[in-house]
């Protein structure tokens, strides 16, 4: 539900997105932009592009992908899938270093 990501997530550090509705990659940055929670997010893994995959980084949030690519018109590609991945847990890894 809407505006209630920070009271699910009050004891997280880290929170990593890894949902596939767009709806709720939305609702959980939104409702966890504005605290100190470190987020991970993922936009645009699907097609075979690896060399158009960054990070973008907005606040608290860093969002990894192509920001163009959306599975129901490309094919899930693994590899990108792994490189997506790759790049998140460094992310967080990171973030843990402290």
């Amino acid at each position: 539900m809407p505006g209630q990501a920070e009271a699910v997530f009050s004891d997280c550090e880290i929170v990593v997105e890894g949902f596939d509705s767009r709806f709720s990659k939305k609702m959980i940055m939104e409702d966890l932009c504005m605290t100190d929670k470190i987020v991970v997010g993922a936009s645009g893994i699907a097609g075979s592009d690896i060399d158009g995959v960054s990070v973008k980084r907005i606040g608290n949030c860093s969002i990894v992908g192509d920001f163009v690519s959306c599975q129901s018109d490309n094919i899930v590609f693994p590899p990108k899938i792994a490189v997506v991945s790759a790049m998140m847990a460094a992310i967080v890894l990171e973030n843990m270093k402290g």
